[in-house]
């Protein structure tokens, strides 16, 4: 009887490790890197179309936000990235920013923590290049810009 009850302690604290690794497996699940480069690609779109630019520029990497802000100082002389993106975006106006709202990824390849995709709005495509930082795909540039 004393054999009995070892044998179905062990075989509960199996199952009990069993079903906390099972558990572990399903509840976090890791979106793969070209998915995720992909939607980092198509947030910023949609932010850029609707005019958020925090959250643009939260996609952006430190280096391509400065880029940006060096190549847009004559339209928004400022220091301030998420002003300087909603200025780009309001002087871009609906003929641009329409688009942008619906444009489509296609094409993501990485490359350990780099990443290419293809950007396509309104019948013009363009590659968007992208690195992995800190656990997140952020844009190396403004697509376009």
């Amino acid at each position: 009887m004393v054999r009995r009850g070892v044998r179905l302690a062990t075989a509960a604290v199996a199952f009990a490790a069993f079903a906390i690794a099972l558990g572990g497996c399903g509840g976090d699940k890791k979106v793969p890197d070209p998915e995720a480069a992909g939607k980092a690609v198509t947030a910023f779109t949609k932010a850029f179309s609707t005019g958020d630019g925090a959250k643009a520029c939260d996609l952006l990497t430190p280096a391509a936000r400065a880029a940006f802000l060096k190549r847009t100082h004559e339209l928004a002389p400022t220091t301030e990235c998420a002003a300087a993106m909603k200025k780009v975006h309001d002087l871009a106006g609906d003929s641009v920013t329409q688009p942008l709202g619906s444009a489509t990824v296609s094409d993501v390849k990485v490359a350990g923590a780099t990443a290419t995709a293809r950007l396509t709005a309104s019948g013009h495509a363009t590659a968007v290049y992208l690195s992995k930082q800190n656990g997140e795909w952020k844009l190396n540039g403004v697509p376009g810009i």
